[in-house]
C-alpha cells in the first residue's frame, strides 16, 4: 500500500534541498564567528574583514560539505542500508548487474556529459560573459590559493554529500512513486537550483540526468558518486594540465569518441531508455 504520492515527493524533494543549503548556511556563519571574534580580538579590530572571509573561506566550504555529507550519509545508511524494511528495495529486477563493463560505460557516460555540460556552459558565457566572472569569483573563493583543502572539497567532498542527498535519500524516496523519468525531473531540477548560478545551474541539468539515471539504473549511490567525483575532477585538473580551457572542436572531438563506446557498452539500444515501471 503506497503511502506517497507524487505532491508529497515534490514537497520532500524541497525539504532536502533547503535543508543542505541550511546545513551550508550555519556552518557558515558559525566558522565565520569562530573565525573573526578571535582575530578582532587580539588585533583590536584593526583588520580587513573581507580579505580574512576570503582566506578562511575554503576551510569553511570544506566544514559545511563535511557536515552534509555527514548528515545526509548517517540518514541513508539508517534508512536505506540498516532498515529491514528495505532491504528488498536494494535487489530491485530493473537493477542493471555491476561489472567491468559497467565501469566502461559509467566512465565514457560521465565523460559525454561532461562535455555535453561543458559546450552548454560555453555557449552560455558566449552569450553572457557577466556568468563566467560569477562562476570564476565563487570557485576563486572555494578553491583559495588552490590549496589541498580547495581540491578536496570541490573534487571529494562535495559530490558525495550531493549524491548522498540527491541521488542517495530524495532518489530512494521519489522511486517509490515515480518512474525513472519523475525521479530525473525532479531530481535534476533541485540539483540545478541548488548551484545558486546562472552558469553551474545550467552545467548541472545534463550532469544530473546522467547522474539519477546511473544511480536509478544500478540501484545503488556509490555509482553516482564515482561518476559525479570523476567528472568534477576533470573539470578541476583538465585545465591546470593543459594551461588552458578546452576549445570547442577539441570538446566535439572527445564527445563523439567517447559516445561510441557508451553506446556500445550501455546494453540498450537508446542509452537513456526512458521506460517508466509501476510503483510499488
Amino acid at each position: 500500500m503506497k503511502t506517497l504520492n507524487k505532491r508529497s515527493v515534490v514537497i520532500f524533494g524541497i525539504l532536502i534541498f533547503l535543508l543542505f543549503l541550511l546545513i551550508q548556511f550555519i556552518v557558515g556563519v558559525i566558522g565565520g564567528i569562530a573565525t573573526v571574534i578571535p582575530v578582532a580580538i587580539s588585533t583590536g579590530y584593526n583588520f580587513d574583514y573581507v580579505e580574512l572571509v576570503k582566506e578562511v573561506q575554503p576551510v569553511i566550504l570544506f566544514a559545511s560539505e563535511l557536515v552534509c555529507m555527514a548528515v545526509f550519509g548517517i540518514w541513508y545508511f539508517l534508512k536505506y542500508v540498516i532498515a529491514k524494511d528495505q532491504a528488498e528495495d536494494l535487489q530491485e529486477e530493473h537493477e542493471k548487474p555491476f561489472n567491468v563493463k559497467s565501469m566502461g560505460f559509467i566512465v565514457c557516460l560521465t565523460i559525454v556529459t561532461f562535455c555535453i555540460a561543458l559546450l552548454i556552459s560555453h555557449f552560455v558565457t558566449a552569450l553572457s560573459p557577466a556568468s563566467l566572472n560569477l562562476f570564476n569569483s565563487m570557485m576563486n573563493t572555494a578553491m583559495g590559493d588552490e590549496n589541498i583543502i580547495g581540491y578536496l572539497t570541490i573534487m571529494l567532498l562535495a559530490p558525495i554529500a550531493e549524491e548522498l542527498a540527491y541521488r542517495g535519500i530524495l532518489l530512494r524516496k521519489s522511486k517509490t512513486v515515480c518512474g525513472i523519468k519523475g525521479c530525473i525531473i525532479l531530481n535534476t531540477l533541485l540539483f540545478a537550483a541548488m548551484h545558486m548560478n546562472p552558469l553551474q545551474s545550467l552545467y548541472a541539468i545534463p550532469v544530473g540526468m546522467t547522474l539519477t539515471y546511473l544511480a536509478y539504473r544500478y540501484n545503488t549511490v556509490g555509482v553516482s558518486i564515482l561518476a559525479h567525483v570523476l567528472n568534477n575532477s576533470i573539470s578541476v585538473l583538465l585545465p591546470m594540465v593543459l594551461n588552458r580551457d578546452l576549445y570547442n572542436i577539441e570538446i566535439i572531438i572527445a564527445l563523439v569518441l567517447f559516445m561510441v563506446p557508451t553506446v556500445l557498452l550501455s546494453g540498450d539500444t537508446r542509452i537513456l531508455k526512458l521506460t517508466t515501471r509501476e510503483a510499488y
